[in-house]
């Protein structure tokens, strides 16, 4: 009997669990180590290959954020003891002390990792706000194909309905003579 390998059809069974098991939390990785399932590479491929596979992936893994989110929460919420054994030799023996503390650092430390994931899968979720602020001019130049655009503009101002920022103004510019076309003849 020959040993079956890891399958490489892509088959609808295996996107479901791929995909069920993402929104699960779970990562490609440890789906992918399971031996019915093929391997993460393969995978990797059918996402890049499919448009539509790659958008079920990102929102399963988008899904998968709020258990992080929920096992970080967890974790917070319940405190562990970690117990710590030493053992020396001394002149009597051999000396055990077990010391019970608390597991706060390793918990913070499994919180602070569960949210990177989340942010890395979800940015605009989880993400940190980036603010853009812009100082300074911005010059806007409407062309003759965009008179409705500029009437609405300033029906819009007119109305009340929109305001400028300080120190923004709409100003028309007389319709300036078009140059007459180059033919580069002072070019030598």
């Amino acid at each position: 009997m020959t040993k079956m390998g890891r399958p490489t059809k892509r088959t609808p069974e295996i996107e479901r669990e791929i995909l069920s098991r993402l929104a699960e939390g779970e990562s490609l990785r440890e789906i992918c180590r399971d031996e019915h399932m093929p391997m993460r590479s393969n995978v990797s491929l059918w996402v890049r290959e499919d448009r539509d596979f790659q958008d079920q992936v990102a929102r399963a893994r988008e899904d998968g954020t709020w258990h992080l989110i929920d096992e970080a929460r967890e974790i917070a919420d319940t405190p562990k003891e970690a117990i710590k054994t030493q053992t020396k030799e001394t002149e009597d023996g051999i000396e055990t002390t077990t010391v019970i503390m608390d597991a706060t650092d390793r918990d913070k430390l499994r919180i602070e990792q569960r949210w990177r994931e989340a942010e890395a899968l979800a940015p605009k979720v989880y993400g940190k706000r980036q603010t853009l602020t812009h100082e300074g001019s911005i010059d806007v130049n409407l062309t003759d194909d965009s008179d409705a655009l500029m009437a609405e503009i300033v029906e819009l101002l007119m109305s009340g309905r929109v305001k400028l920022p300080n120190g923004l103004q709409v100003i028309e510019l007389d319709d300036e003579e078009e140059p007459a076309e180059d033919d580069y003849s002072d070019i030598a």
